[in-house]
Parts: C-alpha cells; structure tokens; sequence
C-alpha cells in the first residue's frame, strides 16, 4: 500500500499541467475531525486522452497534505456521480507511509464543472493496513 501511495502521488505530480489554480474550497470531516484546506490547488490532468480533477491541499498549519483526484473519462467534464481517489497524509510529506491513509473508491458527486470551476462533494472510507476511517461532509469548490 505504501507503495501504491508513493507511485500515486509521482504520477499525480508528473502529469500536472503548469499554472494550476488555487482552490477556494476544500473542506473534508475524517472521523470525529473537520479538517480546512486553504491552501492548495486544482487542475485538470489529460493523460492519454483520459481526464481528471486532481484537487491538492494542506492545513492551514502544514500538518497534513490532501491529494483528491477524480477520474473523469474521455470525454468533456460532465456533472454526475464518480468514484475518485484519495490521499491523506497526517504529516506534510507524502512519503510518511505510517500517517499516510489511501482510498481509491472515495464516491464524489460533481455538481458543476465547466470549463473554469468546478464544486462537488465526497464521501467515503480511507484505510492504513488493516485500519479505516470514516470520511465524511467532504466539499470542494475549486478554479481550475
């Protein structure tokens, strides 16, 4: 799993198109605790022909790094329900595979993207071994 997560984020960071935009949103519940990303970023990646929101944050205090990346397909972005995937890392750096948690069926409904912005929300269950937690009142609204 760690692994999984590593390669993840360096295809994540490979394919990103430069200029990405800030987010304006991005706020998630794990557990029992809200967590508020202010600072970060939104693009749309097209590897392939295959597309996807990529949305990435941090803490407001640097403590812990989000990466959620939504595939969207080959066509053009539409509204709808997608199963996305999900990083969380309770330390800024990725590569601390033991506060590091990893879903790849985070279910997120996009609400609006066209072109510019996009908003949705998300839900779902992220795991550590044979660990989980509940992932909850997830929110985003980010230019792109």
């Amino acid at each position: 799993m760690p692994c999984l997560a590593l390669a993840l984020m360096f295809l994540v960071t490979a394919c990103q198109k430069n200029g990405a935009a800030p987010i304006t949103s991005f706020a998630f519940q794990l557990d029992t605790v809200l967590y508020t990303l202010p600072g970060g970023d939104a693009t749309i990646l097209d590897t392939l022909g295959q597309k996807a929101l990529q949305v990435r944050g941090v803490t407001n205090n640097f403590a812990q790094n989000v990466i959620l990346l939504v595939k969207l397909g080959n066509a053009t972005p539409q509204p709808g329900n997608y199963y996305g995937t999900m990083i969380f890392a309770d330390s800024i750096l990725l590569s601390d595979y033991a506060s590091t948690w990893i879903s790849d069926s985070v279910r997120v409904n996009l609400s609006a993207i066209d072109g510019k912005q996009a908003t949705g929300t998300f839900s779902g269950e992220l795991f550590q071994n044979e660990k989980f937690r509940i992932l909850s009142n997830g929110t985003f609204s980010v230019n792109y």
